[in-house]
This record gives structure tokens, C-alpha cells and sequence, in this order.
């Protein structure tokens, strides 16, 4: 069933209108968009249109709802300028089927067209690969990062390629829900080298540049549980991540985190995500039973082409320890309005709070090295942490708070993070 929900505020040279649109399918309720606008007495004309195509769309609902719902969210964007498809609804889950392809050398591309006109490509190598000997095209072909000149992390990378296993391809579905609340989000309060939300460092990128790539290694902390998400009625949440952005901008993130969801399972491990912020983050490259065992090491290697049209986001994760890794792309929508400049990178443990019930999850000391960060995709200069100008963040503030970053190492790239409580209460 679909219905339209419009209001239309005072009348006068314009009109606003508040529109939501709902589609009902097996009793579950899906809410394609949601406008707010302002608009002319001609735009009346448009928004008739759309709801009349939007209605022709639902009535094919009942013999496929999922390309129902597909075909009324691509029918609002196309014919309507001053909307575009919102989050799927807090109850609502939408599976999206991969197109696959052959690569060259034996490898598979799978590809997942999500509603919102979003394109996430996932290649997998052939099972006989090796990335430590593999040219430059090829690596770039399965998403994995481009050989460093030298260095030490020319020497982390090729103890992350020799350790490479291959592993079963992505699923065949992948499923796409609403934030339901649960999400990563901006730093917030950052006065005094205290936040509400984050704890650990950022770093800004030199003056007259911008980062497009951002790594880090940290060992996944064993975390005190009883074998569910609840601990002395506390549901105990949280993220380890690497991310560009964030500060005074939007951001692109990936990393592990602990008891979160929503399209990850609900439970006391550490499963590895991807997100752009503000927005949805996901089970990483459509890996949703993929996770890391305390005490494992885990690679990031997060690379974010802003210039590229569309920009493009390539994630790679490996997990050291057991060799598995996984990569993927995706494409930024014009319709996100995802701001972004690059201007700091950031190695973040951060508290996640949704509700009276959270605390930060009671994670041991573990150390986060390699945090740096490249100016350029293509040949571009990569920074230490502690060579730029940084910025240390506890969360909470001075009289309580629940967790601290440690002074960073000799090495310039590391430091270790200390949880103190599961909440900080700061008037």
C-alpha cells in the first residue's frame, strides 16, 4: 500500500511543503522520502507529477516488492530536483543481489547497486594470488594498496601481502537498513583536548594540502563480557577506526567495533565496518560474519579520492594475524551532499552513545602503530602522526571521563589508548 503524507504550511508567494511517502510491503513499513521545502505555486505542477509516478510505481509492488521499492526511490530522484531518497526506515531491511563479472587473471568482480544509486564494488582475487609480487594495475584491480616506495611502511605492507590468504567471495546479497540510531558521528566538544565522542588523535594535514589516505595497525583489545552485550546492565559499545575527515567536515571511516550493529551482528566481537558520516555505516565490503578475534592484529589502509568524479572511497582491511583480507569501492553520491576537504586524518576509539543504557565497552590496553597519513593517492608524501600538528582527545572532561590516549611513541606512529569507565558524567 502507499500513501502520501502532505502538509502545506501558510500560503503566500511560496509554499511549504512537508511530504512523506511511505510504501507498505508485507506489513512492514518503508518510508521512501522525506521533503521539507520551500517551493513556487509552479512547482505544485512537479511534486503532482512525482506522486503520480511514484503511485504507478507502487502498483508492481505485488509481484516484486523489493524492485517496487528500487524503482519509487529512482523515480523520486529523477523526477524531482527538490528531493532526494531518504534512509530506509528504522524497520526495514532491503536485501540487494551482486552482478558479477570475471576479472582478468581468474579473479571476480561483484557488484551491488544500491537503492540510493550507490555502486559498491568488491573484487576478489583468484585463490593462486600473491599481492607481494603482483604489479601496480593489479593491485589497483582488486583494491589493494599501491606498494610504498621504502621505509617502514614499505616493510608493513610487505609483511601484510606475504601474510595474505585468500578467502570464500562476498555474499551474494548484501542487506541495507536505516541507522536506527546506532552510527559513528563527527568528533563533538573538542575544547581542551577533551570529546564527547572520541578518543585518541587526529592530525591536520599541511598547510596548502589535503589527505586522501590514512593508515593504522592495532591489535583488536580483549574487552571484559559475559558472552552478551550487557555488562552490569550497561550495553557496552564501541569502535576502533581509522578516518579522513570529521573535524569541521564530513567523514570516511573504517574500522572494527564492538556490540553495535544494526546490519552487523549484535554481539560481543569485534567485526570490522565502513562508513561514510554523516550516514550508514555497514558490515565491511558486504562482509557481515566476518570478525576479529581478541588479541588479533588488524591492518586499515583507507584511501578517499575526492577529486575523482565521482569521488571514490577503497577500503582494505586485512587481519594480520590470520592473513585474511577484504577490499572494496564505493562511489559518493551527489545526492549525499557529503562535504569533505581532507583536512585532518584520524586514529579514533570511539565511545558510542545512543542511549541511557550505553557505555564505552571495558576494553584492555592495546596500541595503535602505523597511524600516518598520504597527501595524494598517486605518489603523494605520507606524514607521520606526530610530525604534524595533532590534536590529543580524551573523552569526557578534566573531572571525568572513560578512556585516554597515551603520549605518542618514539616512533612518531604510535600510542596506546586506556579505557577508564564505562561513563563520564560532566555538567
Amino acid at each position: 500500500m502507499l500513501t502520501h503524507l502532505i502538509y502545506i504550511g501558510t500560503l503566500s508567494t511560496a509554499i511549504r511543503l512537508h511530504i512523506t511517502t511511505r510504501l507498505t510491503i508485507g506489513g512492514q513499513l518503508l518510508q521512501i522520502g522525506k521533503l521539507q521545502k520551500m517551493v513556487t505555486l509552479r512547482a505544485l505542477f512537479a511534486v503532482a507529477l512525482l506522486l503520480a509516478i511514484v503511485s504507478v510505481a507502487a502498483g508492481v509492488q505485488q509481484h516484486n516488492p523489493l524492485i517496487a521499492a528500487l524503482a519509487v526511490q529512482e523515480n523520486a530522484q529523477i523526477h524531482s530536483k527538490m528531493t532526494h531518497v531518504s534512509s530506509l526506515s528504522s524497520d526495514h531491511v532491503v536485501s540487494v543481489h551482486a552482478i558479477t563479472s570475471a576479472l582478468p587473471g581468474g579473479g571476480k568482480l561483484y557488484v551491488y547497486k544500491l537503492p540510493d544509486g550507490t555502486v559498491e564494488r568488491v573484487p576478489t582475487p583468484p585463490a593462486n594470488f600473491r599481492p607481494a609480487t603482483a604489479n601496480a594495475a593489479t593491485l589497483a584491480e582488486y583494491d589493494f594498496p599501491p606498494r610504498p616506495a621504502g621505509g617502514s611502511k614499505l616493510a608493513t605492507w610487505e609483511r601484510s601481502m606475504q601474510a595474505f590468504k585468500s578467502d570464500a567471495p562476498p555474499p551474494a546479497a548484501i542487506t541495507i537498513t536505516a541507522q536506527g540510531g546506532i552510527r559513528s558521528n563527527d568528533v563533538c566538544g573538542t575544547d581542551s583536548g577533551y570529546a564527547c565522542n572520541w578518543g585518541g588523535y587526529y592530525m591536520d594535514a599541511p598547510s596548502g594540502y589535503s589527505y586522501e589516505a590514512a593508515d593504522e595497525v592495532n591489535t583488536a583489545p580483549n574487552v571484559t563480557n559475559n558472552g552478551t552485550c550487557l555488562e552490569s546492565g550497561i550495553v557496552p559499545r564501541a569502535s576502533i577506526w581509522v578516518g579522513l575527515g570529521g573535524v569541521g567536515t564530513d567523514l570516511v571511516q573504517q574500522g572494527i567495533e564492538w556490540c553495535n550493529g544494526p546490519t552487523l551482528p549484535i554481539q560481543p566481537r569485534w567485526y570490522p565496518f565502513e562508513e561514510f558520516v554523516p550516514g550508514e555505516h555497514v558490515a565491511f565490503c558486504g562482509y557481515s560474519t566476518w570478525y576479529m578475534p581478541e588479541g588479533d592484529v588488524v591492518n586499515n589502509a583507507l584511501r578517499f579520492g575526492a577529486s575523482n568524479n565521482p569521488p571514490l572511497a577503497v577500503f582494505w582491511m586485512e587481519n594480520n594475524t590470520t592473513g585474511v583480507a577484504h577490499s572494496c569501492d564505493v562511489n559518493v553520491q551527489s545526492s549525499w551532499n557529503f562535504t569533505f576537504d581532507g583536512s585532518t586524518a584520524d586514529f579514533i576509539t570511539e565511545e558510542q552513545v545512543n542511549d541511557g543504557s550505553d557505555g564505552l565497552a571495558k576494553y584492555a590496553d592495546f596500541t595503535t602503530q602505523n597511524d600516518s597519513a598520504e597527501t595524494s593517492l598517486a605518489g603523494g608524501t605520507w606524514y607521520s602522526l606526530a610530525s604534524q600538528t595533532h590534536s590529543r582527545l580524551i573523552t569526557g572532561c578534566p573531572t571525568s571521563y572513560t578512556q585516554v590516549p597515551q603520549a605518542i611513541g618514539s616512533d612518531q606512529e604510535s600510542f596506546i589508548m586506556k579505557w577508564n569507565a564505562y561513563r563520564y558524567s560532566c555538567s
